[in-house]
C-alpha cells in the first residue's frame, strides 16, 4: 500500500475524502475509485521527501498538462477523470483533492478579473449576466476559481487551468507577462484579477476578501497603469460575494472595470 504521503485529519482542509463545496449544502465525496487513482498519481509523481512547495509544484504541474481547461463544469471526481479536464471549479477540486491527500491543507480561492471584450466567451457570458442581473459576470469582468495551498506558514496561488503555482508565477502571469497566459483559447481572454476572495474552511461561500494584502503598491511596483489599478481595487477591497449578485455593478464601478479592461489589452496586443 502506497499511503506514506496520507494523512488522515479532523481538520476540514486536510481532508481529502469530503470536500466542502458550498458550505454544508454541497460536500464533494471522494469514491475508492477515485481515491486509488489518486494514490496512483501521487505514486507515479515521486514525491518522496520534497518539500511543500516542491510538492504543489508537481501536482499543478501534472493537473495542467494531464487535464484540459474548458468551460464544462464538472463538479464529480469520476467526471473529471474520465473527462480529463472541466472549467476553474473543476481544476480547483482536483487540485485540493490531490494537495491534502499528499498532506498539503488546502482551501478555496475565488476572484474576479478583468476579460477581454468582443470574445466568443467574453459576449457569452455578458449576455447572460445581463439576462440575469449578475454583477459577478458582465462583457467586461468574469468570475475565476483556483486554490490556497499552506507552504510551511504561508498561503501561496495553486492554479492548474492557468499553471500558477506560488506567488512569483501568480505576478508575473497574471499581472506582468499577460502573454504567458494565452497558451489556449480560455486563457487569452483571462484577464488580472481586482478582487480576490480565501476560503475560511465551508467552500466557495463565508469567504474573507483579501485583495489589498494581495494587491497593493508594493507588489504592484512598475505596473503598467498602476495608479488605475489601485483606483479599481479601492472600489471593491470590502466588498463581499454576495455584494456582486445583488443587482448589476454600479454605472461607476462598471465603467472603472471598461476602462481598465481597454488599457488591460490595448498594453497586452
Amino acid at each position: 500500500m502506497f499511503l506514506w504521503w496520507i494523512v488522515k485529519s479532523k481538520d476540514s482542509l486536510l481532508n481529502y475524502q469530503e470536500i466542502v463545496f458550498t458550505g454544508e449544502d454541497q460536500v464533494i465525496r471522494v469514491d475508492d475509485d477515485t481515491l486509488a487513482w489518486g494514490q496512483q498519481v501521487l505514486q507515479g509523481l515521486d514525491l518522496g521527501s520534497m518539500g511543500d512547495f516542491a510538492k504543489a509544484q508537481k501536482i499543478c504541474s501534472y493537473l495542467h498538462d494531464h487535464f484540459a481547461y474548458n468551460f464544462q463544469r464538472r463538479t464529480r471526481f469520476s467526471e473529471i477523470i474520465q473527462k480529463k479536464g472541466g472549467n476553474c471549479v473543476s481544476h480547483a477540486l482536483m487540485g485540493i483533492f490531490l494537495l491534502r491527500l499528499a498532506g498539503l491543507p488546502a482551501k478555496f480561492a475565488h476572484e474576479v478579473h478583468l476579460t477581454k471584450q468582443y470574445r466568443l466567451i467574453s459576449l457569452y457570458v455578458g449576455i447572460w449576466a445581463k439576462r440575469e442581473n449578475d454583477g459577478i459576470n458582465s462583457f467586461w469582468h468574469n468570475d475565476h476559481v483556483w486554490v490556497w495551498f499552506r507552504n510551511g506558514e504561508t498561503w501561496e496561488p495553486f492554479d492548474s487551468a492557468l499553471d500558477v503555482c506560488g506567488f512569483d508565477p501568480f505576478y508575473r502571469k497574471r499581472f506582468f507577462q499577460q502573454q504567458a497566459l494565452s497558451e489556449g483559447f480560455a486563457q487569452k481572454w483571462t484577464g488580472p484579477p481586482f478582487v480576490i476572495w480565501q476560503g475560511t474552511g465551508d467552500g466557495l461561500v463565508g469567504m474573507k476578501n483579501i485583495t489589498s494584502a494581495i494587491i497593493h503598491p508594493e507588489s504592484m511596483n512598475g505596473l503598467a497603469h498602476q495608479e488605475g489599478w489601485q483606483e479599481l481595487v479601492d472600489l471593491f477591497k470590502n466588498w463581499r460575494q454576495a455584494d456582486f449578485h445583488k443587482e448589476y455593478l454600479p454605472e461607476h464601478h462598471l465603467r472603472r472595470v471598461r476602462s481598465m479592461s481597454i488599457r488591460w489589452f490595448k498594453r497586452g496586443g
